[in-house]
């Protein structure tokens, strides 16, 4: 199944573009964390803040640093991409943050556990709590609470 990119996906994809470019760092999963902790309600965003980390986004963003060749892919970003790909051919081939979302909580990177622990929230506490939602969707949406243990 051929994936499409389109829609607000591709929009989180080219504002870590322009982060990575604006900041003169390479392109890699961090400048899309920030894209993703940028969307208005996004799921990422609202289980980030539930766990007591505020204004995520504001703070990854002044934390991008100089480094690499500005923009350029970086070998996890391509991971990360393969593996948001791999996750919409199960769903109809139609990326979607929601796949960019489970794969920058999935795809082995060093720099993504720092900027989790960097906000509070370790990766694997946001990472669990998002599992939880899905699951919780499946079922009954109404009886997630997201600071729930």
């Amino acid at each position: 199944t051929q994936v499409v990119r389109g829609g607000e996906a591709e929009a989180v994809l080219e504002r870590a573009a322009e982060l990575a470019r604006g900041h003169r760092c390479a392109l890699g999963t961090v400048p899309v964390l920030v894209a993703l902790l940028e969307i208005d309600g996004g799921e990422l965003r609202r289980i980030v803040r539930a766990l007591g980390a505020s204004n995520a986004a504001l703070r990854l963003t002044e934390g991008l640093r100089s480094g690499g060749v500005a923009g350029q892919a970086t070998t996890n970003y391509r991971r990360l991409l393969a593996r948001a790909d791999e996750l919409a051919r199960f769903d109809d081939g139609l990326l979607l943050p929601e796949h960019l979302e489970q794969a920058v909580l999935e795809v082995p990177s060093r720099a993504l556990e720092r900027a989790f622990e960097w906000l509070g929230p370790n990766r694997a506490a946001v990472r669990s709590t998002y599992l939880r939602r899905y699951t919780a969707r499946e079922t009954d949406e109404s009886e997630f609470d997201p600071t729930a243990d």
